[in-house]
């Protein structure tokens, strides 16, 4: 699994640097049993990376779906930093695809938390 695991990062930093992102949201899928097994710092730059990876794209239901996954994924596993910047980016693509209501009460959650 481990060796299976580090190629697989290997790979996300190719598609990466390609911009495949339908590609990067499966592997994203795949590597999560992995993450508990690796540094925080590592797993953070993984989801950043694919954060970055979206955005210069425009937004699409299946963006909006994949970062709806990455925040509940965040929320079990209380990345609660990691999980704003998700949160964060995922309020952009709402507002690009005129989902004004859901990205404003999303905005709305993180600017109560970062004021507490």
């Amino acid at each position: 699994m481990l060796r299976n695991a580090v190629t697989n990062i290997f790979k996300f930093e190719l598609l990466r640097e390609e911009n495949r992102a339908k590609d990067l949201r499966s592997l994203l899928t795949q590597l999560r049993p992995f993450f508990p097994l690796i540094p925080k710092a590592k797993t953070a730059k993984i989801v950043r990376g694919i954060i970055d990876c979206h955005q210069n794209t425009r937004a699409s239901s299946v963006q909006i779906s994949m970062f709806n996954e990455m925040v509940e994924w965040t929320r079990a596993e209380r990345r609660s930093f990691l999980r704003q910047r998700v949160e964060a980016r995922l309020a952009t693509l709402l507002m690009e695809n005129k989902e004004y209501s859901e990205a404003l009460t999303l905005l709305f959650g993180l600017s109560r938390k970062s004021g507490d």
